[in-house]
């Protein structure tokens, strides 16, 4: 017997020790560079939407001041080392208003997105795989396309009285239908696939080809659609905040802040000028995000095709 062989085994057979990766972080920033290359603005619009989440997030961090605070000595003030975006016609800190204000525009936002997303994904399935539905289904969705989202959410909110809950319900229901029609859209294209046969034909049930083969290639539709209605939903809001017919006044938004000062925009610009500035960095942000998600997203615009 070769003892030697037993006393020094070969190099390959001996386990390695786990040792830390110290080219993660070299791998991690050059990612981050080819993606800065790639897709600057997705990159910056996604700081800025941290960001903003941050300034909603920590706003009693940033300001100590009471967003609903009535001061009549100080109303009107413009912007000062003491009030950096001045004062309303009440005497609120405009810059306190704001800040908390961001809460509201990116709640409504957000969760637009994703319930529109969900209900209009799930009926948009049912009406692409199920023939018999579709007819249905689609009609009831051209109706409420047929009605402009400011004028259906303006309706709905009517019937059901303000608060941010009924505007979220309002706005959902306004903007699903888009997001229905894409999802159908893109399932009566792929049910006609090979690969769709070959699962019907292997004895897959209907909801499990929905769900593991149709379904997965609508994510990246459904991705960029949802940065859309986020950024829609934050103009809507705040139009209706904007009229009075959405958020009650006593909870500072965007678009209660512009509707307060819209009677003395002329001689005092900064009540509507600032909260005005912050909706289109938002709004802007969102879209910049969806068009870059659909670049990244769309292997054909990722070759330049």
């Amino acid at each position: 017997m070769n003892t030697t062989a037993l006393q020094h085994p070969p190099r390959e057979l001996v386990a390695a020790p786990d040792l830390p990766d110290i080219f993660a972080p070299r791998r991690s920033l050059r990612g981050f560079a080819g993606l800065w290359r790639k897709h600057p603005t997705m990159v910056i619009a996604s700081a800025v939407l941290l960001l903003l989440v941050l300034i909603a997030i920590c706003a009693p961090l940033l300001t100590s001041i009471d967003p609903n605070a009535l001061s009549p000595a100080r109303r009107s003030r413009a912007p000062s080392a003491e009030h950096w975006f001045g004062t309303d016609k009440l005497g609120r800190d405009i810059y306190a208003r704001i800040i908390y204000g961001a809460r509201v525009s990116l709640i409504v936002g957000f969760t637009v997105a994703l319930l529109a997303t969900v209900a209009g994904t799930l009926l948009g399935l049912v009406a692409g795989f199920i023939r018999w539905a579709d007819s249905l289904v689609m009609r009831v969705m051209d109706g409420l396309m047929a009605i402009p989202s400011i004028l259906l959410a303006i309706a709905l909110v009517a019937v059901t009285q303000g608060g941010m809950a009924n505007v979220i319900i309002a706005l959902t229901i306004a903007e699903f239908p888009r997001v229905c029609r894409l999802v159908r859209s893109v399932v009566l294209s792929i049910r006609e696939l090979p690969f769709i046969d070959g699962a019907v034909t292997s004895g897959n049930s209907t909801a499990r080809i929905v769900f593991r083969h149709v379904l997965p290639n609508t994510v990246s539709a459904l991705t960029v659609q949802a940065t859309y209605i986020c950024a829609s939903a934050m103009v809507l809001e705040a139009i209706l905040s904007f009229i009075g017919a959405g958020v009650p006044t006593t909870i500072p938004t965007w678009g209660n802040i512009m509707a307060d000062g819209r009677s003395l925009w002329q001689v005092k610009p900064h009540m509507v000028f600032f909260p005005a500035v912050f909706l289109s960095i938002t709004v802007l942000a969102v879209n910049l995000l969806g068009d870059g998600l659909r670049d990244a997203l769309d292997p054909r615009l990722a070759k330049g095709l």
